[in-house]
This record gives structure tokens, C-alpha cells and sequence, in this order.
């Protein structure tokens, strides 16, 4: 027994932050197979709850200067004019999902599954902290996940899983290897051999470039992160090939896997033209498919920018809290478009659903653990 003290949950959450039941149903019915026993009971549970910038858009918190409030990134709130946001959550590592800071035709579809306890939601706890903000922690067993999609065809699938002390990390992939994308291209393309596409791609699906490279952000006070690689660029196909490819094999985990089956290669490839099973330009090769890894950036959340680089004319912090970055419990009437700060409502529609509540109204347990240490 938790021993936690929660509002009851009504009949309905906000369609206002989340997609209907029937958009939802066509998400989970037009996803790959997946072989992922505990994410296809989260799919097609009646707790998940899908959303993207649209139903809930990205805001971040400034309370420390004259124009406190709830802020929207796309608005430069800095009267320097070199700065190139204003603040940090547009720029890498933060402005967009791990490795699809550099590609085009990238979209993602993101969904909540919070955990229940005697048949009841478990909610969002949250809290005022004086001068600082708002912030608010996840209730132990609540997934957070992530679609992937290129040009509209899914190559990717992650979650995380909030556990005792720590978000575990799962990313699911049609191929982890070169074997396996070899494999199937026979498998698709008998006469591949005749095809000069498919032949390179299948004759480089393991080349390895000789050269490392380097992957880092360029904030001086505090560095998030830096990865040093040897990348396996494959060559770029048709897209028809691709999609192909694609929807050909279930996604499994990457968790512990290495594209080259070596303990220091890259977790997955890029693709630098044409058309691959990863966008073109995709960096996510730098970032091992671990929860130690992940926690790098996703540390970062609910952290003023003054944090990574006090000289710089930016303000606010880095949107989200307790380790995800993509929700939040404001009202999306109140994040401000224009740099002037117009209060704070929290989600009425939510906090009548029982999925946000205040910290006060719950008994302190171990079911809430903040990773960000508040």
C-alpha cells in the first residue's frame, strides 16, 4: 500500500491536451508490430493518453526577472539580438527528440500512461517553490513514449519508465544490426545483386568510418553532452526500398545492442542522402541506448538556462520537469506568444480528471521521486 491520498478520477480527461479515442485507435492500429510484451499492454490499456505540440504546446517557466510567467519558446524573449531564441529550448540538445536535431521530415507523436492504485489514476503531484516556479514529479510506474516518424512511416518507438529512483529507458527498432537489415533485404529483394542501390547498401550495411567524430552541445559554464564515434553511414536508397524495409521486420529493443555487434559501436547508423531506414542526418548513433545516457539531457529539465551559460542574454528554463520534457500542467491559455508574462493558470481540465495534483493533498511516500533532486 502506497499510502496516498489522491482526488477522485472523473469520468474524462481534456481532449483539449490529448487526441479522442478515435485518432488515438488509429495511432495504435497504424503503429509496426512491436515485440515488447509490456508496451503493447500500455497501448492498448485505457490509461494511455497521446498528444503532441498542438493539443499541448511546448512551454517553459521564467520567474526570475520582470516577466515572469509561462513563456512559448518560439518567441525570442531576449532584447539581444544575437541571441537566436532567447532562450534554450530550441537549441541542442533540448530543442528537439535525441538525434533529430539536424533532419527534415521528422514528426512525433508522444503518449502518457500513468499507473493506477485500487482502480484509481495515480496523479501528477505538483508544487509552488517561491521564486523559482512550478514543479511537478511523476508517480512511480508512469510511462512517458515517443513515436518516431519520417515522411509519415515510423523507424522509431521509445519510452521511459519511471521506477523507484530512476526513468528506464527503452528504444525499439526494426534492425539493431547490419546481419539483420542484410537479412531482409534478400529477404524483399531476391534480385537485389542486380540492383546497384540495394547491392552497395547491403555490401556497406557495416562500414565503418575510419575517422571518429564528435557530437557536442557548445554551452561553456556546464557541457551536457559530448560523444566521440565511429559512424556507419549507409548509403541512401529509393524511398518505395525503404518504406519497404521498414515495415518489414517487428521493432524490438536496442537496449545493450551495437549496430556493429561491438561493445564501442555506434547504437544505430545515419544516412547523409537519399533515403534510408533512419532520417538523413540522423545523429541518435551518438547516444547509447541506456537510462545513464538518456539522463544526460533529460537531467536538464525544469533547470534555468543561466545553469549551462550565465553570460548569454537568454532566460527561463528548460521546459518540462522531473526528467520529461514534453509535458506540462498549464493551461495552454497562459503561455505567452509575445514576451510579456500573463500569469499562470494550471489545467483546470486535468486537475478535475485527477491526473494533476497538488503536492500538499498527497502523503509524502516512496510512489513520488523527483530525478531532478527538488
Amino acid at each position: 500500500m502506497y499510502g496516498v491520498i489522491f482526488l477522485a478520477v472523473a469520468a474524462a480527461v481534456s481532449q483539449d491536451c490529448f487526441y479522442d479515442q478515435i485518432k488515438a485507435k488509429q495511432i495504435i492500429f497504424g503503429l509496426p508490430k512491436v515485440e515488447s510484451e509490456s508496451l503493447s499492454k500500455i497501448l492498448f490499456s485505457d490509461q494511455i493518453k497521446f498528444y503532441d505540440t498542438e493539443t499541448l504546446p511546448m512551454a517553459y517557466q521564467d520567474f526570475r526577472g520582470s516577466l515572469r510567467g509561462i513563456h512559448s519558446p518560439l518567441y525570442n524573449i531576449s532584447a539581444n539580438r544575437s541571441e537566436p531564441h532567447g532562450n534554450g529550448n530550441k537549441e541542442f540538445p533540448w530543442g528537439k527528440p535525441a538525434g533529430t536535431h539536424r533532419t527534415d521530415g521528422v514528426s512525433t507523436i508522444k503518449f502518457m500512461s500513468l499507473p493506477k492504485l485500487e482502480g484509481k489514476t495515480v496523479p501528477i503531484a505538483y508544487e509552488y517553490i517561491a521564486n523559482d516556479g512550478y514543479n511537478w514529479i511523476y508517480p512511480r510506474g508512469t510511462v512517458f513514449g515517443e513515436i518516431l516518424y519520417q515522411n509519415g512511416d515510423c523507424f522509431e518507438i521509445r519510452t521511459r519508465t519511471k521506477s523507484k529512483e530512476i526513468w528506464i529507458i527503452d528504444t525499439l527498432r526494426p534492425y539493431n544490426n547490419a546481419s539483420e537489415l542484410r537479412e531482409q533485404i534478400a529477404k524483399n529483394f531476391p534480385e537485389y545483386k542486380k540492383d546497384d542501390e540495394l547491392l552497395k547498401l547491403y555490401l556497406d550495411s557495416d562500414k565503418v568510418n575510419k575517422d571518429y567524430m564528435i557530437l557536442e552541445d557548445s554551452q561553456p559554464n556546464r557541457r551536457v553532452f559530448i560523444s566521440k564515434i565511429q559512424r556507419v553511414i549507409l548509403p541512401g536508397i529509393a524511398k518505395e526500398k525503404a518504406v519497404s524495409l521498414l515495415k518489414s521486420r517487428p521493432f524490438r529493443s536496442a537496449v545493450g545492442t551495437s549496430w556493429t555487434g561491438k561493445s564501442d559501436g555506434p547504437a544505430t547508423v545515419t544516412v547523409e542522402e537519399g533515403y534510408g531506414i533512419v532520417p538523413v542526418k540522423y545523429d541518435a548513433d551518438f547516444i547509447e541506448v541506456t537510462s545513464k545516457s538518456c539522463a544526460r539531457c533529460h537531467d536538464s529539465t525544469n533547470k534555468h538556462v543561466d545553469n549551462f551559460d550565465f553570460t548569454r542574454d537568454w532566460y527561463g528554463k528548460i521546459r518540462g520537469s522531473d526528467g520529461i520534457f514534453s509535458f506540462h500542467i498549464f493551461d495552454k491559455n497562459c503561455i505567452s506568444y509575445n514576451g510579456i508574462g500573463a500569469g499562470v493558470t494550471i489545467n483546470s481540465d486535468l486537475e478535475e480528471s485527477g491526473y494533476i495534483i497538488r503536492k500538499s493533498k498527497a502523503i509524502n511516500s516512496d510512489i513520488y521521486f523527483d530525478v531532478n533532486g527538488r
